[in-house]
């Protein structure tokens, strides 16, 4: 009852003071050009903008009405009108227009169901002048936020002046009167109240990097980030492609993130679709009976949706990604079916890197022959096999170069047989097929089922599969990699395993004896080389050895020749050197010697037939006249001498096992 008499007693004194005002009107305008201004204070323009993230229903701020380049103000009224479905006036205080000044304040008067504030004031006392100045504030109303703005929008009103019975005007001290918008201009006010969305939320597939080493099952989760509650969120839906060549689907189960009781009030209803490349999922969390969602709270946060169990079905070293998509353009709706938005999702990838791949190799890893004729065998084997890769087949090539080799013999080795499936035994569960061509050897081994088609053990470990016997074919240069090429293992279900390999070479390094027949004496000068040598010849008077080298052009090879001490050495060790000659170029070997033999070691660079001289400085001397006619004198004794000489030479050669062992 008090409050609406004090209202009533401002309207009566504002009735009051528009009648002093209209019995004072004089003809003379106001001389100044006065203009009223709604400001707010923070900000100091007529801009009132809030945003969500920062602003909530049931703040409150000012707004306060300015007046600017007056004179002779004597008298204000303002009557603001607003938006009530916006704001509300809650509180307001007078300006600095009238400080320190006698006035007749009157109660204002809030209609905040209209959306309409009414105040004002007047000086009081004689002589009738009012106030001048360049600004100044009339008043200071205070507001309150009363709603929020929609999602994805925002509430936009304006604080405006009325003008008209019992609005705004000034009255100076004369009773002047502006009371129109012409005479008296004015600044609005603008309100905006703007939602701000909040952080988009994206789908992530975790973990970010899957690596298989075997065969076996892996899952992959899809996860939601970084929800806000603010989003409404009540479906989520997806597609996720992954590489149908590498890799099947398993099973696909819906995660626990909307099953989370916070929100999952009356269910949810997951949808899965596996199609040829791609994965289709959603979910969603079901309204009440009415088919509204009554949630206090509604998904945030982040977790997992979806759970994807995949197996590997490509088994050598592959990778690809994990691609998410949006179904339909929409990865996330809200409950009033507006599509959320997003950041971009983020993609996982897949690799197959296995550990225990097995090992293909040739074995010996590096076969040296001696000798045209040579024979020698090869076992092609496998190491580091695991059972779980489920190996039947095996199938390789191993090439080689038919100008130095020829095939004598191709068998199985024991290794597959190893492992019979009953009622299989080791004679009759592998079938093993091979074929030969000029450059290379084809084996192929399968290991048989039982009469059902099912294996009770598959192979493991190591052993050899199968052995090939070689005959060398050519003097040197001969040479080749015998390299496993076309290899495919694969598994009971005809899918290729990775494996490593290791090839292997064949040299042929020839051991020829070359005889110098010095009579009575028979010397062995022995070379190792991996070029052709020519037969030597032995120069006495001249003091040399000569022969021939070679090879093929741009393709270094080495010569190893052992002299025997009795034939030629070094008269002076201290100072005389063994002088080498290629092609007229002086080369310096590696020397080494024993009691008995003296052995060279040099390379030859080839682009053509090799000169090769050796020189010394001691030399077996040529036999004097009388010791022939001895000789021919004494037969018997000549025999048994030339018979211990061979003997001796033979005996201190070095022999290929030493030359091999060193090289």
């Amino acid at each position: 009852m008090r409050k609406e008499i004090r209202h009533f007693l401002g309207i009566l004194l504002l009735i009051l003071l528009a009648t002093v005002a209209i019995a004072k009107l004089v003809s003379a305008p106001f001389s100044c050009n006065e203009s009223l201004h709604v400001i707010n204070p923070v900000t100091n323009d007529n801009q009132f903008i809030f945003y969500t993230n920062t602003t909530k229903v049931g703040d409150k701020f000012w707004a306060y009405i300015v007046i600017r380049n007056f004179e002779g103000i004597y008298t204000w009224q303002i009557k603001l009108l607003f938006n009530p479905d916006h704001v509300n006036v809650v509180g307001y205080q007078y300006g600095n227009i009238f400080e320190g000044r006698t006035t007749a304040p009157s109660v204002p008067v809030v209609d905040n169901t209209g959306g309409s504030f009414l105040w004002g004031n007047s000086l009081v006392g004689e002589p009738y002048y009012g106030v001048n100045g360049t600004e100044a504030t009339l008043c200071k109303i205070q507001f309150q936020i009363m709603s929020a703005p929609p999602r994805y929008g925002q509430l936009e009103s304006q604080f405006t002046f009325f003008f008209g019975i019992g609005g705004t005007f000034l009255i100076d001290g004369e009773g002047t009167v502006k009371n129109t918008a012409t005479l008296l201009p004015t600044e609005p006010g603008y309100y905006k109240f703007e939602w701000v969305p909040p952080v988009k939320p994206w789908l992530e597939v975790y973990p970010a990097q899957v690596t298989v080493n075997n065969k076996e099952e892996f899952n992959v989760s899809i996860y939601i980030k970084q929800l806000s509650e603010e989003w409404r969120l009540f479906a989520v839906q997806l597609m996720l492609f992954y590489d149908k060549t590498l890799l099947e689907v398993v099973n696909v189960t819906e995660g626990p993130f909307m099953q989370d009781p916070r929100w999952n009030l009356y269910g949810t209803y997951p949808i899965v679709i596996i199609e040829d490349s791609y994965i289709i999922m959603g979910d969603m969390i079901l309204p009440n009976a009415t088919g509204y969602w009554d949630q206090t709270e509604f998904p945030n946060g982040e977790g997992v949706l979806f759970t994807v169990t995949f197996k590997p079905i490509y088994f050598l070293p592959a990778s690809a990604e994990f691609t998410i998509e949006p179904l339909n353009d929409k990865f996330f709706i809200d409950v009033d079916n507006n599509v959320i938005p997003h950041e971009p999702p983020v993609s996982g990838t897949y690799e197959f890197t296995p550990i225990s791949t097995p090992l293909l190799s040739v074995q010996p890893s590096e076969y040296i022959a001696s000798h045209v004729g040579e024979h020698f065998n090869l076992n092609l084997t496998i190491n580091n096999l695991d059972a779980l890769w489920e190996v039947v087949n095996i199938e390789l090539k191993l090439q080689y170069d038919n100008s130095f080799l020829e095939v004598l013999d191709v068998a199985e080795g024991p290794f597959m047989a190893g492992f019979p499936t009953p009622p299989n035994t080791p004679e009759n569960c592998t079938e093993f097929e091979y074929n030969v061509t000029d450059t290379y050897i084809r084996i192929a081994i399968k290991l048989l089922p039982n009469a059902t088609g099912q294996w009770a053990v598959f192979p493991e470990g190591g052993g050899t599969l199968a052995t090939i016997t070689f005959n060398t074919t050519s003097r040197p240069p001969a040479f080749c990699t015998l390299q496993i090429t076309d290899v495919t293992l694969k598994d009971l279900n005809g899918r290729e395993i990775a494996f490593s390999k290791e090839d292997g070479y064949y040299k042929m390094v020839e051991v020829i004896e070359h005889e110098i027949n010095i009579p009575p004496y028979l010397f062995i000068v022995e070379t190792v080389s991996d070029t052709s040598v020519s037969p030597i010849i032995f120069n006495q008077r001249l003091r040399f050895i000569y022969f021939n080298v070679s090879g093929i052009s741009g393709v270094p090879g080495f010569v190893n020749i052992t002299i025997p001490n009795g034939l030629m050495w070094l008269e002076n060790p201290a100072i005389d050197e063994w002088f080498v000659l290629v092609d007229g170029v002086k080369v310096t070997p590696v020397v080494s010697s024993n009691g008995t033999h003296t052995t060279l070691h040099f390379t030859v660079e080839f682009n053509s037939l090799k000169h090769v001289y050796i020189f010394t400085t001691g030399i077996i001397p040529e036999l004097p006249s009388i010791l022939s006619i001895m000789a021919l004198l004494t037969i018997t004794l000549a025999a048994t001498i030339l018979l211990r000489s061979r003997q001796k030479a033979r005996a201190r050669k070095p022999s290929i096992t030493e030359f091999r062992e060193n090289l």
